[in-house]
This record gives structure tokens, C-alpha cells and sequence, in this order.
């Protein structure tokens, strides 16, 4: 057999004959609305450019979706002994549906779409393995009489001859095929050649129907039977796509071409179908559509083959198994070749030899969605994946290959030493060619002398019994001791050119699957380009979604989730949409922080898929959240909001969104003071989940549960940051941090640390009052003017009593190493108990102006002694001790001067004798939120490895 060779013929590759070839798959011709839309998509394929080069296009197309398997249910009905199914009546069916799509697209003088035409759309994603759609058959040129029955009234008259003619010839083949179909009824068998001249039909009739409406927009539309010019050395009773007689084709080619094709600007090829060197049809096998796409597009030296189907493109994995998968670009012929056999049934390797021949490149692209660019396969030179040293790029994607099954051989009577003789191995594996099981992978392990074969399931039974029987015809073999068969496994393969000259891609690899458990039972990898191993089937979709996330998903892209977006929540939200606003379109090597996922107390908005790079609308969001218009929960069903589509509250389930499989870093801000939430902090901080929030429950609350969160921490390398506990965006925690890190000793922590009373002590005792011995507000007024300014709780006795205090004292003593607990530390209150035992802010609100005097009277007492009150916690480190109290300070003090709602924190220690102050705003959303969004963005800065367990 001859090869294709780089030029067969120098004219048709000159600019006057320039040639691009589209394949449409079944699903692409599937109806009259489909074939509308595939003539649209060859006519906008053209650019301006294109037409002024004239530039030809060949379609090769298959049958109408359904047809072929339509045809072979046809013949297994003929030829059924006692078939419940008319043939006849299938085989009618059949035909209605290419009368009906002729007469919807011819049906109107100007060819717009009928208002009764069916809708195009694609199938939901499946695994193609390509048009599998394809058939060859009669051509008939024979008319009917009858044929005028047919048409539609109103038709102009160019349409009405081309639906005419369209129609006798559908009909004088049905005819045809009739007669073929009453003799294998009649016979009750079907030879090999009648099946190939029956199953072919359907191309033949798709590309007449599309060739005759491209004729009716006014397309310069020519048809081909590809039987006409390709030529193959078939064996019709083979399963296998016949190879090419490159030589004797190409000549047909030239002389068709020479002869009719040089008058059409657009060629219509039947797919799938071939003829024989005798002049016999036959066609491509199944699946073989799609290399009759290749085989053209090498015959007419075309500069581009597209594949038009049902998917964009190639994806970096299958997007049912790991929603992360990214649209690949481009892929170079070998990656591409490697995709196909371990999996990815996107392109046939058989589909692209014919263009790897010439160099020409093959797209891969939706006739539903026409505008994606698709992928492009090509030789490679310029691919990103070229990139040598690159991991983000040397892997390009990955696939996988279900129901596997393990066939080990092993020998008697080898001797200790000894490997298995070759010869032994290669008879097995020419035992396994000859009855065409597909050996997926194989591995030897000589010092034991066993070989072992993975198959696809559905042949195991038949390679172990074909492996069996050669060994008992073949004496001077050695006897197997065993040959054991074991089901239920999977074949992973990651996939890249670059893969070998790449450091560490095998132990990422690797890790990634030791972190989650998943056990690899055999190993494979080809010097250049795959790493492929064997693995449980049940471990295979969780092994998919973790590679993919070490290889293919964008490294510095970090899952968020945010839990609570009040006040805080929401100011940190609408800062981190101002910030990626900001760097929209900018280059940064800087983490991307993707918010996935909201939750409120009843509800939960998730982003629509499960990988980091895909986020929730914040502007949306944010509107929703300013518009006060929450979702709200109905007898367990949510109604939606005005911008999002919210859920009901399922907090595990929130979590396992935000960390799901498919993204390499995630992290939970709880922006809510919630005990329930606190306590969950050790179990996510054990799943990978880093944790970000003010809320002070967990750090200040139960001991046990504080030390589970940093023994959680510190078990699993995740990070907390807690810094707006205390001070909100200040740094306290942190210079305390940074000076016991460095061996400093601590002696002792104070402050002013609740910016509410901060704010009402301020006011209430100034500088100036205390020389004045009197306040000029009233105590009361000052805490309404307080309560209208947001500055306290819903109710302000919350703030009076010091407990907030107490909870950041708490935090800063275990800290600095003390044991205590919040129940340890006494806080000296300020309100009496008739104000304590009131039982709303309404009446805690009525009832304080009487107590006005007896603060005054605080007060008074500091300004005669020249000081100030201010509402302190303090940690006495040297002596062990931790309190809340209301303390009075000389007007030179720096707690003297405070702001109103600053926060002021003095620190004691052995290197700062004189203490260092550190002072700022302590109380408002904004500046918390800041602190909340400079801890998340510290730990982005300081993650640099994927978390270290997920469940």
C-alpha cells in the first residue's frame, strides 16, 4: 500500500486553489434547523480575506444523527428469524426523515427557517469517539414519476426542481435498498457486501440534502461521492477502518477535480464511505467519519481540517468527572494521539494520520456554539506545552479508562535466575492481537516471572481463555502456575510533551495521590509523554479531580468562602471586589482570590462549578446585600433574590464547595460570632481549610477547643488568621507574635480595647472635663449618640458590660502563655445590677439617664486627682494574672489622649522596659473588614503548597 506523499499534485495547493475542509458529525445534521446552521457556519467561516484568495471548502459530512445504527437495526430486523419488527416499516421511517428535512429546508422560496422547523441543539456531553454517525450507499440518479406528490405548494421555482430532484433520487434509492432489504428477509442472511452498500446509505442522502440547499442560498456547491475517488483495501467482513491506497486515490482525485471540481467553491464529500480497488463499495468502518475528514483534507492539501461536533473542544479532563477542567487551546499531534488511546474519545488517532502526513492542522470545535475558538492540534512547534521546565504547562490533561480488568501470567519451571524468555512474552501478545483485544497496558516483573496484561473488561474472559489455550497448544512453552483475572480497575494517564525534561512531575504526581489514599497498583510511563498507572475504578474520578488540581488548575487561584457578610462581611466583600477590580487585566504573580461561596444564617449562594477559578458575582452580591432584599426560606425552599439563586443553609455542604477536590487552596472567613461556627474550626482546619476571622469565641472560649484549633493547625500545615480578634485591623496579635518569636519576654499587656467604650470614655472623660471636674454630655447621651453612630451592639449593655473586653484579654493572655479561661478572669463592671437585669435595649436605654449622677460622679473623682477613666483589660504576665476593669489614668498618659474609638495597647517586656504603644481605630466595619482582608491576603502570600488533606 502507498503512502500519502507531502505533494501529489503542484497545482491544487497554488493560491489559486486554496482549500479548507469541515467534517460535520451526525449530530451536527441531526435535522433540517441543524443543516441551516452548518451551511451558516461554512459561509461565516470564510473571511474576507478567504474569499479574495478564493478559497474552497470541502464538507465532508456524515449521516443524519441515528441513521447508520437506524440502518443496521433495519438488517438485524430482515434477518431475524422471528422479528416483532417490520423492517419495512423502520426502513420507512428512515426515509420520512430525510423527506422531511429536504422538504423543511427547500420548502421556502428563500430558504429562511419555517417557523415548524425543529430546533438544533446539542446533546447533553457525552464521551464522543466522533461522528459515529456515518453510512454509504446507492446513488441513485433515477427519478420518480411521483415525485411532484412531494412538494409543498408556493415554491419558486429554483427551489421547487432542486427539492424535486432531491426527492426522486431519495426515493429511487429507497426503492433500491428495498429490494437489497426483501432478499436478505427472504434469505435470512445479509452478506458483508450488502451490509456496506446498505449502511452507507445515509451519508449519501445527508450530503445530497445539504449539497441542495447550500445550492438554493447561492453557493457554488458541488457534491462528491467519496466512493467516486477513495479507494481502500478493504476486507467488508473486517471491524477495522481499511488503510488508504494513497496513490490510486489521489490520482481519482486529481481527475474529478480536473474535471467537475474546479467550477465549485464548495464541495460537499460523503463521509464514511469508500470503494474497493475492484470498484466494490464499502465504507470506513464505524467511526470512520471523521477519517474521511483527514483523508480529504490530505487529498485536497488543505490548509485546515475542522471537525465540527457536539463539544468545544479538547478538555484538560472530562468535564463530567472534574468540573476544574479547562478548554485546551491547542495540542500537539503526539499529545493528542496519546489523549485518544487512553481515553479521551474526542479524535481517533487513525483521524489525524492523514494530516500528521501533510503537517496540516485539525480543529476541534461546536456547530452549537460557533463562536469558541475550539482546540487546535497541530505539529507543535510554537505549543505552550513546548515549555521545557515548565510543570504548569508540561502536563496538558488528563484521562482514564474504566472497567479494566488485570490478567497476571505466571510461569513454572524458570529457573531462579532466569528472566521469562522473550519469546514466550511476545507470543502472548501476538495471542492477544489475533482476536483483537486491545492490550491497554502491560508490565513484567522478571525476578518473579510473571507478566501482566490490563484489557478492557468485556474481553477479559476471552484473553484469559485465548492465553490459556495457547499455552496448552504450545508444549515448549512453561507452564503458568496461575493465570489470574481481576476486575474493577482503572487506567489514569497524564498527558504532555514536555513531561520527561520536567523535574518533579513524577513526585507530584505521586504525592498528590498518597494525600488522598489512592492506592497505585502499576506503573507505565513512556519516555516522553505520559505517566500512566493503574488504579481502583472507584478511586479513579477522586484521583482525576486531585491531579487536575496540582496540574492543570491555575496554581495561584485560592477557593474563599465567607460565612456571615453583615457588616463586616460585607465591607470585606466589597473591598475584595474593589481590589480585583483594580488589577483587572494587570500581570501579577499574586494569588486570585476567588470567593465561591456565601453563607447567612438561613442561605447560601454557591458559585455554579466546583473550581477555583470560578467565583460568585460579587457586584451582584453586594447590590443584593445594599438593596436589603435577602433570599428568603420557605417551608425549606428558598426564593430567590433579585440577582442570585440562593439555597438553604447546609453548612457541610458549603464547606465541601469551597474545598472541593478540584482547587488546590481553600479558605473560610467567618465574619460572624457564632459559637456553633467557632467549633468547627479544629474539623476544617484538619480538611486543608485555612481560617480567616474576628470572631473571638473560638480563641477565648472553652480551652479544649482552642487547643484543638492549633493542634489542628499545626497537624495538617494549614494557617489561622485571627489578627481583628483583638484591635481590629491593628496589629497587636502580631507584634505580640513577632516579639515572643524572637525570645523576647513579655511582662505585661494593656489597653483600651473595645473602640465602643472607647469612644463613650473619651467623650464622657476628656482631658478638658477633668479640669473642669464635670462632663459636659450627659453619661446616657453620650451612649445613645453612640448607639445611633453603629458604634455598639444592638444593645449597648452588651458593650457596658465588658465581656467583649474580656474575650480580647482572654486571647492576649494565651497568647503570652497563661491558662486561663473567660470564666477566670474578673471583670470589674460598671453597671449596677437594676441595669444589668433589663431585659431590652429599650429599657436598658430608658432606664440609664437615671444613673447619670453616679457616673458623674466616677468621673469627678478621677478629674480632682488630674486623671481620666478609661475601660482597660490588662495581662499581668508576671504575675499571672488577667482583668477587666474601668481605671483611671493621669491626663499624661497616652490613654489620656485617645481618640474617640480608637483602640490603644500598650506592651511591656524585657527588650521594651518603657513599653511600646500601638493605637489606631478599633471599632468600625471598614477597618475590621481591612484587617479580615489583610490576614487572607497574608496567608495567599504565604501558601505555597496544596493543603495537606481533604475528605
Amino acid at each position: 500500500m502507498s503512502t500519502p506523499s507531502s505533494s501529489f499534485w503542484p497545482w491544487a495547493s497554488s493560491t489559486n486553489w486554496q482549500w479548507t475542509v469541515h467534517k460535520f458529525g451526525g449530530t451536527s445534521m441531526a435535522n433540517a434547523a441543524c443543516m441551516r446552521q452548518v451551511a451558516e457556519i461554512l459561509d461565516k467561516s470564510l473571511s474576507p480575506s478567504d474569499r479574495a484568495n478564493k478559497m474552497h471548502q470541502g464538507a465532508v459530512v456524515s449521516a443524519m444523527a441515528g441513521v447508520t445504527d437506524g440502518l443496521l437495526a433495519v438488517i438485524a430486523a430482515a434477518q431475524a428469524p422471528t422479528s416483532k419488527t417490520d423492517y419495512l416499516t423502520l426502513f420507512a421511517e428512515l426515509v420520512a426523515k430525510h423527506v422531511t428535512a429536504a422538504t423543511e429546508l427547500l420548502g421556502c422560496s428563500s430558504g429562511a427557517n419555517p417557523a415548524h422547523t425543529p430546533h438544533c441543539s446539542p446533546r447533553p456531553f457525552v464521551e464522543s469517539s466522533g461522528s459515529a454517525s456515518a453510512s454509504a450507499s446507492l446513488s441513485s440518479s433515477a427519478s420518480l414519476s411521483s415525485s411532484s406528490d412531494f412538494l409543498p405548494s408556493g415554491l419558486c421555482q429554483q427551489n421547487a426542481a432542486l427539492l424535486s430532484n432531491l426527492l426522486a433520487v431519495i426515493h429511487g434509492d429507497a426503492e433500491n435498498i428495498r429490494d437489497l432489504l426483501r432478499a436478505v428477509f427472504l434469505s435470512k442472511s445479509c452478506s458483508d457486501f450488502y451490509r456496506e452498500l446498505i449502511v452507507g446509505q445515509g451519508e449519501l442522502w445527508s450530503t445530497q440534502i445539504l449539497h441542495a440547499y447550500l445550492q438554493s442560498t447561492g453557493r457554488r456547491a458541488g457534491w462528491l461521492d467519496a466512493r467516486q475517488v477513495l479507494v481502500v483495501d478493504s476486507d467488508p467482513a473486517s471491524t477495522v477502518a481499511p488503510p488508504v491506497n494513497w496513490s490510486v486515490s489521489s490520482q481519482k482525485y486529481r481527475e474529478w477535480f480536473q474535471h467537475k471540481g474546479r467550477e465549485y467553491d464548495v464541495v460537499v464529500v460523503t463521509g464514511f464511505v469508500a470503494s474497493t480497488e475492484s470498484g466494490a463499495p464499502t465504507t470506513l468502518k464505524r467511526n470512520g467519519s471523521d477519517y474521511s475528514g483527514s483523508i480529504f483534507g490530505n487529498l485536497m492539501d488543505a490548509q485546515a481540517i475542522t471537525i465540527w461536533t457536539d463539544v468545544d473542544g479538547v478538555y484538560s479532563a472530562d468535564p463530567r468527572r472534574v468540573p476544574s477542567s479547562r478548554l485546551l487551546d491547542e495540542l500537539t499531534y503526539t499529545e493528542a494521539i496519546e489523549f485518544s488511546f487512553y481515553g479521551a474519545k474526542i479524535i481517533h488517532p487513525k483521524t489525524m494520520a492523514p494530516a500528521v502526513t501533510k503537517n496540516i492542522p485539525i480543529y476541534i470545535r461546536n456547530t452549537f456554539n460557533a463562536s469558541c475558538p475550539g482546540t487546535k492540534i497541530y505539529s507543535g512547534a510554537t505549543s505552550p506545552s513546548a515549555v521545557v521546565g515548565d510543570s504548569s504547562k508540561a502536563v496538558r490533561g488528563l484521562c482514564s479508562i474504566d472497567n479494566i480488568a488485570l490478567i497476571n501470567v505466571k510461569l513454572l519451571n524458570v529457573g531462579e535466575n532466569e528472566y521469562m524468555p522473550l519469546g514466550i512474552r511476545n507470543r502472548l501478545l501476538n495471542s492477544l492481537k489475533n482476536i483483537q483485544v486491545p492490550l491497554v497496558m502491560m508490565a513484567q516483573a522478571a525476578p518473579e516471572h510473571t507478566v501482566s496484561f490490563c484489557v478492557p473488561e468485556d474481553s477479559a474472559e476471552l484473553a484469559r481463555s485465548t492465553i490459556t489455550a495457547h499455552f496448552s497448544e504450545n508444549r515448549d512453552l512453561h507452564t503458568p502456575s496461575s493465570i489470574e483475572l481481576f476486575r474493577g480497575f482503572a487506567i489514569l494517564t497524564a498527558v504532555g510533551d514536555q513531561i520527561n525534561q520536567t523535574p518533579g512531575i513524577a513526585a507530584k504526581f505521586f504525592s498528590s495521590l498518597a494525600r488522598y489514599d489512592v492506592n497505585v497498583l502499576g506503573i507505565a510511563q513512556n519516555g516522553e509523554r505520559i505517566i500512566c498507572i493503574l488504579l481502583q475504578k472507584k478511586d479513579c474520578t477522586t484521583a482525576l479531580r486531585v491531579l487536575s488540581a496540582e496540574f492543570t488548575v491555575p496554581q495561584n487561584s485560592i477557593s474563599v468562602g465567607v460565612i456571615g457578610p453583615g457588616l463586616v462581611g460585607g465591607a470585606l466583600l466589597r473591598q475584595m471586589l474593589e481590589r480585583a477590580t483594580a488589577t483587572a487585566g494587570a500581570s501579577t504573580s499574586h494569588a486570585e482570590l476567588v470567593v465561591r461561596g456565601i453563607a447567612r444564617s438561613k442561605s447560601m449562594l454557591l458559585s455554579s462549578r466546583t473550581d477555583a477559578a470560578s467565583g460568585v458575582n460579587l457586584q451582584q452580591v453586594l447590590d443584593e446585600l445594599s438593596a436589603s432584599k435577602p433570599a428568603a426560606v420557605e417551608n425549606g425552599q428558598v426564593v430567590a433574590g433579585p440577582q442570585q439563586q440562593w439555597l438553604p443553609l447546609d453548612l457541610k455542604a458549603f464547606v465541601s464547595h469551597i474545598a472541593s477536590l478540584d482547587v488546590h487552596h481553600a479558605v473560610i472567613v467567618d465574619c460572624t460570632s457564632d459559637d456553633a461556627v467557632a467549633a468547627l474550626y479544629p474539623e476544617w482546619l484538619a480538611r486543608g481549610i485555612h481560617i480567616v476571622t474576628p470572631n473571638k469565641r473560638g480563641f477565648s472560649g472553652d480551652a479544649k477547643l482552642y487547643r484543638s484549633i492549633y493542634q489542628a493547625a499545626n497537624q495538617n500545615a494549614t494557617l489561622i488568621g485571627n489578627e481583628t480578634t483583638v484591635g481590629a485591623a491593628l496589629p497587636v496579635l502580631a507584634t505580640l507574635r513577632t516579639m515572643l518569636d524572637t525570645g523576647d519576654v513579655i511582662q505585661s499587656v494593656e489597653g483600651v480595647l473595645s473602640g465602643t467604650l472607647s469612644f463613650i470614655f473619651a467623650k464622657f472623660s476628656s482631658g478638658a472635663s477633668a479640669a473642669a471636674s464635670t462632663s459636659a454630655q450627659a453619661f446616657s447621651s453620650i451612649v445613645k449618640e453612640a448607639q445611633a453612630l453603629g458604634y455598639t451592639e444592638p444593645n449597648p449593655k452588651d458593650d457596658l458590660t465588658g465581656a467583649d473586653v474580656a474575650r480580647k484579654v482572654c486571647i492576649l493572655a494565651r497568647l503570652c502563655g497563661l491558662d486561663v479561661s473567660l470564666d477566670s478572669i474578673p471583670v470589674a463592671g460598671i453597671l449596677t445590677n437594676e441595669l444589668l437585669n433589663t431585659n431590652s435595649a429599650s429599657e436598658f436605654m430608658s432606664l440609664l439617664p437615671s444613673f447619670d449622677a453616679y457616673f458623674e460622679e466616677l468621673n469627678a473623682a478621677a478629674s480632682r486627682e488630674n486623671k481620666v477613666l478609661r475601660f482597660v483589660g490588662v495581662v499581668d504576665v508576671a504575675n499571672k494574672a488577667a482583668r477587666v476593669e474601668l481605671r483611671k489614668y493621669p491626663t499624661s498618659h497616652p490613654f489620656a489622649s485617645l481618640r474617640g474609638g480608637d483602640n490603644i495597647v500598650g506592651i511591656t517586656s524585657k527588650r521594651y522596659p518603657h513599653s511600646i504603644v500601638i493605637q489606631g481605630p478599633g471599632a468600625g466595619a471598614d477597618a475590621t473588614a481591612m484587617g479580615v482582608f489583610d490576614d487572607l491576603l497574608k496567608i495567599a502570600a504565604t501558601i505555597g503548597k496544596p493543603r495537606s488533606r481533604l475528605r
